[in-house]
């Protein structure tokens, strides 16, 4: 048989092979991805994952709300309608969904995307070392603490991140905004959390109590100062008719005597002078900008 000839008939054979030879690694990588997979325990991992997402998700919420166990308890007798159906559900979707055929949809194609097949060699002789076994033993418990106090940290850094926008985004309120309106605005949405205290007291907070009568139950934020920066002027009296009054020192920063006078009765009046005060009583403007009109601006 001729040199050429013999070179011919193996590239041949070869290319017939090809096929098998393919296949044969397809089967391969298949039976190591398997293999990888009930070692890691995928199933358990998977029924954690949904156990905690529709079992500890009342929990969750309320170690949220940093409740103490006195708390945790009355939260839970509140909500139990609430947990009974979440309960409900987990038990539903359990039975709705083959976990085995889950687990393979979601993490077969990532191990077959993410490894070689040495790789998954290397991957499974690590998983039948001791500390192989105890890393996949303990994987269903890691993710669900993982889970669970993830979503906890996630929460408190939203709120802090809420926290920085909204100051952000008042500054640049600050910036662009006529101190007036600040004032006016801010003096408003105090008396909304005087009056509903009082509502709920039917009195008004101390001025020494100001802010810790009013946040966080009856204001989210409270906005002592004025857009000049000084205190406003708090007053208030329960003997005879119930007053309370807020005050703004204006530009100057100077209170009048008249404002610092709760008996003293007060009309009405418009000012052209950003130094005059500011003085709010009762729910009306008493003493306001022209600009206003008696009137708090709205400001987002």
């Amino acid at each position: 048989m001729k040199p050429s000839t013999l070179f011919v008939m193996l590239a041949i054979a070869l290319t017939l092979n090809e096929p098998l030879l393919a296949e044969d690694a397809g089967v391969k990588r298949r039976q190591l991805i398997e293999d990888v997979m009930k070692a890691l325990n995928i199933d358990g991992l998977t029924r954690t994952v949904m156990e905690t997402y529709f079992l500890e998700d009342a929990r969750s919420i309320a170690a949220k709300a940093d409740l103490s166990e006195e708390g945790r308890r009355k939260w839970e007798a509140q909500n139990q309608d609430w947990r009974k159906q979440q309960i409900l559900l987990g038990e539903r979707m359990t039975r709705r969904v083959d976990l085995n055929a889950f687990a393979r949809a979601v993490y077969y194609p990532l191990f077959d995307r993410s490894y070689s097949v040495s790789e998954l060699e290397q991957l499974l002789a690590f998983l039948q070392t001791p500390a192989g076994r105890k890393t996949a033993a303990l994987l269903p418990q890691v993710t669900r603490q993982a889970l669970v106090e993830g979503d906890l940290v996630l929460e408190r850094e939203e709120k802090l991140a809420t926290e920085e926008l909204n100051a952000a985004r008042r500054r640049e309120q600050v910036a662009r905004t006529p101190r007036w309106q600040l004032t006016m605005f801010d003096m408003q949405s105090l008396a909304v959390g005087i009056e509903r205290y009082a509502t709920d007291y039917n009195r008004y907070p101390a001025p020494a109590d100001l802010a810790t009568s009013l946040v966080p139950a009856y204001l989210k934020t409270f906005h002592g100062k004025d857009a000049w920066g000084t205190d406003f002027l708090y007053l208030m009296t329960m003997a005879g008719r119930p007053l309370y009054r807020i005050v703004s020192a204006g530009s100057d920063r100077l209170f009048e005597q008249e404002s610092r006078q709760l008996d003293e009765a007060l009309t009405p009046r418009t000012s052209e002078r950003s130094a005059d005060d500011i003085v709010f009583q009762q729910g009306t403007f008493l003493r306001y900008p022209k600009e206003s009109s008696g009137v708090a601006p709205q400001i987002p």
